[in-house]
């Protein structure tokens, strides 16, 4: 999708193996700053939650004698 809207490039080389670069077009470093400030609000909020307790309680990673038999 990214490909067909014109955000990324794929080039792809018909070699053994083959390969294929993807890489970002002047599109997408038009939205550089439009996803830096959702980044910037989204930190702000982040915090905002936080602060206000209002973040769900986060549990590790279970171990394996955690699991059930």
């Amino acid at each position: 999708m990214l490909e067909a809207r014109g955000f990324v490039y794929r080039k792809y080389e018909a070699t053994i193996p083959p390969a294929v670069t993807y890489g970002l077009t002047s599109r997408m470093d038009e939205m550089r700053p439009v996803l830096a400030q959702l980044d910037r609000l989204a930190g702000i909020w982040y915090e905002e939650d936080r602060r206000a307790g209002r973040l769900p309680a986060v549990e590790g990673p279970e171990s394996p004698d955690d699991s059930p038999s």
